[in-house]
């Protein structure tokens, strides 16, 4: 979802989203955790030290009313490689990949943004002051393009790619909590529309492998030549 963190191009208006949860708090809760993204009260994400979803959410909203112009934009990470990396090559490389990570992030936000791990595998760096551009010009710089974070496993280079978006929003009460849950929205149905996109694409190949092995076994079931009369 790089193309300069644009929005998903395909239709979520008909999907069941936050807005038939939000009337029920736990549901909410438990559709935000559904895609990986922390609820609790914690401040701090225990093993990274980065803020968590509640440090992101109370702090930047006061860091936002401390601006001059009360805006800012945030960028939120899915990298779901990371808990696909952990099961193939191990906790070692997890964590190697976690630390150049939060490093990245940490040099995103600088002295005067924010950075949390706000889910395992969803992060988000909030940088006031900043408009939509700017931050996509910045998260290039850090991260190419497109995004990738590179690790290399002692022969072996690891190239992880997340899913990336960012908006902008104001200092209003709430603000910042409604556009990361609608971040978090994007991100999430992406990540489900890809994930059955793949498995309809795998559903095909096995059609086809098996449509082509009965093709193959009625030819080779046929005489070589038609018998003379």
């Amino acid at each position: 979802m790089d193309h300069d963190f644009a929005p998903t191009t395909f239709d979520i208006a008909d999907e069941a989203g936050p807005a038939d949860a939000v009337a029920t708090p736990g549901r909410f809760q438990a559709w935000l955790q559904r895609f990986g993204i922390e609820t609790n009260s914690a401040l701090r994400d225990v093993q990274t030290r980065l803020f968590n979803r509640q440090g992101l959410l109370s702090r930047g909203q006061r860091l936002l009313a401390g601006t001059r112009s009360g805006e800012g934009a945030l960028v939120l990470f899915d990298f779901s490689d990371l808990l696909e990396l952990r099961g193939i090559y191990g906790s070692k490389a997890s964590a190697a990949a976690l630390a150049l990570l939060v490093g990245r992030l940490e040099r995103l936000a600088g002295r005067g943004g924010l950075a949390a791990r706000t889910g395992p595998a969803q992060f988000g760096v909030l940088l006031p002051e900043s408009c939509r551009q700017s931050a996509i010009d910045a998260t290039h710089r850090l991260f190419g393009k497109p995004c990738r974070l590179e690790l290399e496993l002692g022969r072996e280079e690891i190239v992880l790619v997340p899913d990336v978006v960012v908006d902008t929003c104001d200092d209003e009460p709430g603000a910042l909590a409604q556009l990361y849950t609608q971040l978090s929205v994007n991100l999430g149905r992406h990540r489900d529309h890809e994930e059955r996109r793949r498995h309809k694409l795998r559903r095909e190949r096995e059609r086809h492998s098996r449509f082509s092995g009965f093709s193959h076994s009625a030819r080779d079931s046929l005489p070589a030549s038609l018998p003379a009369d």
